[in-house]
């Protein structure tokens, strides 16, 4: 998941994108210039990047973790053809 900040509370120009906890902690703590989050988002597991700060190939490595994270936690959907099997074997 990743968009653009909507809220108020975020600055103009950022992006948020989701992260786990520790990924968090430590992009925060290692480049508060370019990362930052909210009370409101805080809560999110998200962070909030300005835009103009990052280089191309880190907001692509970013774009990819939070797809990878996003892709891994959806539920997973079954198969069109094991359902039409099940209704025939019926």
């Amino acid at each position: 998941m990743a968009g653009a900040a909507m809220l108020a509370s975020a600055e103009t120009d950022t992006l948020v994108i989701r992260a786990n906890f520790k990924e968090c902690e430590a992009i925060l703590e290692n480049a508060p210039e370019t990362y930052y989050v909210t009370d409101y988002y805080r809560r999110c597991l998200v962070i909030l990047v300005r835009l103009s700060l990052l280089k191309r190939e880190v907001l692509r490595e970013l774009l990819a973790g939070s797809w990878r994270m996003t892709i891994l936690e959806a539920p997973k959907k079954p198969h069109t053809a094991n359902i039409n099997a099940a209704a025939l074997a019926a």
